[in-house]
């Protein structure tokens, strides 16, 4: 019982009770709040202290009567200072504060009055479009019988409306809001009225034609007092009623207005009328004319129609473009400036209760991609916002403490622990109703002692440490008052967007900011005034995750709304053309085959994924007819605009291109059969209604049937239809002469201007179906024009393009991009940062892509042709070989971790693998030994063997490179090194092999014709060691079949050719002659073993690959003159090797020996599939 009293207590004081009006408890349950001890609570309840006295008392009164002490009565005090100063700022704002009166001629919608808020006193008409008030509180009528309380209601409303006519003023009337002091009552509180029988108020409205003397003036009256409002008054089960007066210059000019009051007899019992008369407005009264004042108002009559109608004029263009700029505004703030939102961009949502009604227009925020939303609501799980947005995304739920690193935790193992950045985060900040970590919500002084630090410290860490600046925006909803955590840590207004439906909302909460914010700054981060569902279909249709099922019409307001799937089911005789209309229907007619155009086409064209849709010149002429009708000050409710048109020559076309540019401005249709249809009421936009082949009598039908409905439905007089009649016609100029300035004939005869446009249609489509190298150039010179070659953005791109040019599918990962440029570390959340950093050039050159196993996020060139151009065109300025050197060292690329594995990979396909073309090396390589020299591939493949860790293949592709060279002793080197790297690979083994087969072929082909015995044994040294490295490579355990092959041609190859050698020298059999006896002794052994082991060879290749062999064609011969490493005919090749060795060891041997009739006989039945025998190592 006590904890309940005292939480009544301390709720009277969140209700801001005034300290002169608090009693002991009130005083207890504040001490509490502030921490003083219960002991000395209960002294000064027994004193007697209530809330004056505490104002009263010092610190020797606290010392002396109630013996505090000196640390409990500083606090006291302390707390007791800042009470004061904040209920004296409350007093201030509440003497100071309005709230906003209901839109003026507008649908309410959800809008609300607050009991016993305050309206702006009433006012006069000094401006004729500002709305002037008169307050009526009803406050004993409400409670009489029908008849009298219409005649109570129809006595005030036409007495002000009389007055405001006269005046040309605009002006609302309010019943249930005080017009004078009475009692506990304030001028202008909200109280409301009962409202037993809504019709009592609208049939006041009958006593326009008993209270205005002629006809013309009791029209007037009907077109200009609008029907009631009414508003709910929150807090209690009253409403107000509002009546507004709208006194359009075309309905008032010229009149003036005298109205006979109504007023009930008690004693007759019956409605009584006083004398004619007519009203003004003088301050904040409806008053009588007197005698002398009649003439002269009457003559000023024709100044007031002139300012009427000039304020008229100017609030039209005033209103159009604020319309455009609302939904530009959304657009702008929420995508930070772009065209689209997309998924570039993170939003922080700051919400309170959200309601049953609201649930339906959230689908904009279920779009969004979501950081994290604060929610203020306890109950949101169960029946909120969080409850519906389940259903369609996984959260992770959080409360405030949890944002509380009290371990001191490193941050990433923090973000973590709290799974921040894998589903939306939801914080409930106030509580989670029903939770089992009783998590209860709390009142607001309760929680700012609780639970405001927590916020502050949430809003810091995320803002400050987890989400870079730029990557985020926060969208607050205005219904909570938390704003100023979040304006102190983000240190301002930056990336702040403010959505508020209501005014009265938007006003109270800015006057509690404007002590620390700017109001003009806050305004520019603001959109007011916007209903949620407009604001949803509005955020709708720019965003790139949408999935739209309705379709959206524009609204007065300059956003959109949804027209939902059964009210277009209700308009079957209709074809709805959506503001953003696009793959709604996904129909594929193919309208350059012959077919009616389909709205699919325009928005292709829109987007730019198919080439311009030609407007013949009757667009332009009826285009402007249109633009005619809608800015007329015609009051005509239907126009008729007619295009008359040969069949096939385009003039549907021409209709739908008119629809189609019209969508955002009016609502457009295409009447499919007539059919009665149903009207929305005033405010509403034109609707371009098109027509065709319909014939006259259904249009005149048509016609007729709106002008009903408009009338039926009190449609003030504006345009509300245009109709586009589009008829087929064998003389269309003809049907044009009849009626020149509403209809345009569309024939098959083209004009000079669209003659040009047709061929250069043509023209293009011819185009399309080849690429011109040099528009690829032009945009590749034009864009380096601009760009800084110092700087380091444009080095990127040189790496990029180079790996783009010669690596198929190579990229480079953003988060190697982000280190190159000295940014920050890998993070997804920090790509924005990056893309800042980007020039224009470069956000023009460079493309995204995320990989589908790692997600990481990488850049490469638009296309592979832009990407060469590009190359070449920098290499006039820095060298290939530069470029490559500067990617392939560059110890920031080489030493970041992510994504590290498959950068090394493109680093070694650069400069190690060889093109579809079977070059013999890498097209990098060739390039650059190609245009700068061989010393710069040589230097390019030493910082590549370091660079990707001293590299056995690359040391492989160095020798290679060395010894095609004919720098022998550098390639060996090299393929030792190789070798050291990968002592058991084939390749690598066979490599060496190839490099002392080289050398022994350039010694062989140079060698004089009687060399020296020195002489002799280099040659035949580097023979047997080039057979030596071959069998090496034969026996090796890991053995490769192609490199394998390769090995046994190599060493059949040196064999023949050391055969040769030595049959040109002086043979010995039975004995060493002295001069050998020293310089060969080291290889004797090895040289008679030359027969039985080219035997072996010449076997093995003739027993397990002669299968293979087929005819030789044209392109192998021209592929085995490029590279004498290659064999393709083995035929002729083995008989060539078997001649050599018969010559040599056997006498007078013929081609037909027994290994070559063995070798034929295995090859006559051998199909004609044929492998290259011998590839390069």
């Amino acid at each position: 019982m006590h904890n309940t009293c005292e939480a009544d207590q301390v709720q009277r004081m969140e209700r801001k009770t005034p300290l002169e009006k608090w009693d002991e408890d009130d005083v207890s349950s504040w001490l509490r709040c502030v921490g003083i001890k219960e002991n000395y609570i209960s002294s000064l309840k027994k004193e007697e202290v209530t809330g004056p006295v505490l104002a009263t008392l010092n610190q020797d009164d606290f010392e002396e009567k109630i013996g505090m002490k000196s640390g409990q009565i500083q606090l006291l005090l302390t707390d007791r200072e800042e009470l004061l100063k904040t209920q004296q700022k409350e007093e201030e704002k509440e003497s100071q504060f309005f709230c906003d009166f209901c839109k003026f001629d507008q649908d309410p919608g959800d809008f609300r009055y607050t009991l016993l808020d305050r309206l702006l006193p009433e006012t006069g008409s000094d401006k004729m479009l500002v709305a002037c008030h008169e307050f009526k509180s009803l406050e004993k009528a409400q409670n009489l019988e029908s008849e009298k309380l219409k005649i109570k209601v129809a006595l005030e409303l036409l007495r002000f409306a009389c007055a405001c006519m006269n005046m040309r003023a605009n002006g609302t009337i309010h019943f249930g809001v005080m017009d004078s002091v009475n009692g506990p009552y304030r001028h202008g509180e909200i109280i409301g009225i009962e409202v037993h029988r809504t019709d009592d108020f609208v049939d006041a409205l009958d006593y326009i034609e008993r209270c205005f003397k002629t006809s013309v003036q009791q029209d007037d009256a009907r077109k200009c007092i609008r029907n009631p409002r009414f508003i709910e008054v929150t807090g209690k089960k009253t409403y107000v009623v509002e009546y507004d007066v709208v006194p359009e210059a075309k309905i008032v000019k010229g009149q003036l207005y005298t109205i006979k009051l109504p007023k009930y007899s008690e004693k007759n019992k019956k409605t009584v009328y006083e004398e004619l008369a007519a009203y003004k407005r003088v301050g904040a009264n409806s008053v009588k004319f007197d005698i002398p004042d009649y003439i002269e108002f009457y003559q000023s009559l024709p100044e007031k129609d002139e300012l009427r109608e000039e304020a008229e004029s100017t609030k039209l263009h005033t209103t159009a473009d604020f319309q455009k700029t609302q939904d530009r505004k959304l657009k702008v703030l929420l995508t930070a400036g772009k065209k689209l939102m997309d998924n570039s961009l993170s939003y922080i949502i700051v919400t309170n209760k959200f309601y049953p009604q609201d649930k339906e227009h959230i689908d904009f925020l279920r779009n969004m991609k979501l950081f994290c939303v604060f929610d203020f609501d306890p109950d949101s799980s169960e029946n909120g916002f969080c409850e519906e947005l389940k259903k369609n995304k996984a959260i992770t739920p959080h409360f405030l403490n949890d944002y509380v690193n009290e371990e001191q935790s490193d941050l990433s193992d923090f973000t973590k622990k709290l799974g921040l950045f894998e589903k939306p985060s939801w914080i409930f900040c106030n509580g989670r109703k029903n939770f089992h970590r009783k998590e209860e919500p709390c009142d607001n002084k309760t929680w700012i002692k609780t639970r405001k630090k927590e916020l502050k410290k949430a809003v810091s860490l995320i803002c400050n440490e987890l989400l870079p600046r730029n990557s985020f925006i926060v969208v607050f909803l205005l219904r909570v008052r938390t704003f100023s955590e979040f304006y102190t840590e983000m240190k301002g207004l930056d990336n702040m967007v403010i959505l508020s439906e209501s005014k009265k909302y938007y006003k109270q909460f800015s006057s509690r900011v404007e002590v620390f914010c700017d109001m003009s700054t806050l305004d520019k981060i603001s959109v007011t005034e916007m209903p949620l569902s407009h604001m949803n279909a509005t955020v709708q249709s720019f965003q790139l995750s949408k999935k739209l099922s309705s379709k959206t019409l524009p609204t007065f307001n300059g956003g959109l709304c949804f027209l939902k799937s059964a009210d277009e089911t209700k308009l079957s005789s209709l074809e709805i053309i959506s503001a953003d209309q696009y793959y709604i229907n996904e129909r594929e007619k193919r309208f350059y085959h012959g077919s009616k155009i389909d709205w699919l086409n325009f928005w292709l064209s829109d987007k730019q994924r198919c080439g311009e849709i030609i407007k013949r010149d009757a667009f332009d002429e009826v285009n402007t007819m249109i633009k005619g009708i809608v800015h007329s000050p015609d009051s005509s409710s239907i126009k008729c605009i007619y295009i008359s048109h040969h069949p096939g020559s385009g003039g549907s076309t021409v209709a739908r291109q008119l629809l189609w540019s019209w969508k955002k401005k009016v609502r457009c249709a295409v009447v499919k059969h007539n059919k009665v249809m149903t009207l929305d009421r005033d405010q509403c936009l034109p609707v371009l209604l098109l027509l065709e082949d319909h014939e006259t009598e259904d249009i005149d039908h048509l016609q007729r049937e709106l002008r009903n409905s408009i009338i039926t439905h009190r449609i003030m007089p504006t345009l509300c239809f245009i109709l586009l009649i589009c008829n087929r016609s064998d003389d269309p100029q003809k049907a044009c002469t009849r009626s020149p300035t509403t209809t345009e004939s569309v024939t098959k005869k083209l004009s000079e201007n669209e003659t040009r446009k047709f061929l250069r249609k043509k023209q293009e489509l011819q185009q399309s179906k080849g690429f011109e190298e040099s528009y690829i150039a032009d945009f590749v010179k034009n864009i380096l024009k601009a760009i800084d070659q110092s700087s380091a953005v444009t080095c990127l791109i040189r790496f990029i393009a180079l790996l783009n040019s010669y690596v198929d599918n190579s990229h480079l990962s953003v988060s190697h991009c982000q280190a190159f440029l000295g940014l920050c570390s890998y993070s997804e959340t920090k790509y924005h940062r990056f893309i800042d950093s980007l020039s224009d050039e470069a956000k023009l050159l460079l493309v995204d892509l995320r990989d589908d196993t790692t997600h990481l996020l990488s850049l490469r060139i638009n296309h592979k042709l832009v990407a060469k151009e590009l190359l070449n065109q920098l290499s006039h300025i820095v060298p290939q070989s530069t470029i490559a050197k500067d990617l392939i060292t560059n110890p920031v690329l080489l030493k970041h971790r992510f994504g590290r594995d498959e950068f090394l990979k493109f680093i070694r396909a650069l400069v190690i693998r060889e093109d579809d073309h079977d070059t013999a090396f890498s097209p990098l390589i060739t390039h650059i030994k190609e245009t700068e020299g061989l010393p710069k591939a040589i230097e390019l493949l030493k910082d590549s063997y370091n660079s990707l860790g001293k590299d056995g293949f690359v040391a492989q592709q160095l020798a290679r490179l060395l010894y095609t060279n004919k720098r022998f002793d550098e390639a060996l080197e090299w393929a030792e090194k190789a070798k050291s790297r990968l002592p058991h690979n084939t390749f690598i083994l066979d490599t060496v092999g190839q490099v002392y087969k080289q050398q022994f072929f350039h010694l062989f082909d140079n060698f004089k014709e009687e060399p020296t015995p020195e002489e002799e044994v280099l040659i035949i040294s580097t023979a047997l060691q080039a057979i030596s490295a071959f069998r090496d490579s034969e026996n090796t355990p890991n053995m490769e079949t192609v490199s394998l092959n390769s090995s046994y041609y190599g060493e059949v190859d040196v064999a023949c050719k050391l055969l040769s050698f030595l049959s040109k020298v002086n043979v010995f059999a039975n004995y060493i002659p002295d001069t050998v006896q020293e310089p060969w002794q080291e290889f004797h052994e090895e040289l008679k073993g030359i027969r039985e082991n080219l035997k072996c060879a010449l076997n093995y290749i003739s027993k397990n690959l002669c299968s293979f062999e087929t005819e030789n064609t044209e392109e192998d011969e021209e592929l085995d003159a490029r590279d004498p490493d290659q064999i393709y005919n083995l035929e002729e090749w083995l008989i060539e090797k078997e001649r050599v060795y018969a010559d040599f060891f056997i006498q007078k041997l013929d081609v037909s020996s027994a290994m070559a009739a063995t070798f034929l006989s295995q090859r006559q039945d051998v199909g004609s599939d044929r492998i290259p025998i011998a590839p390069k190592s």
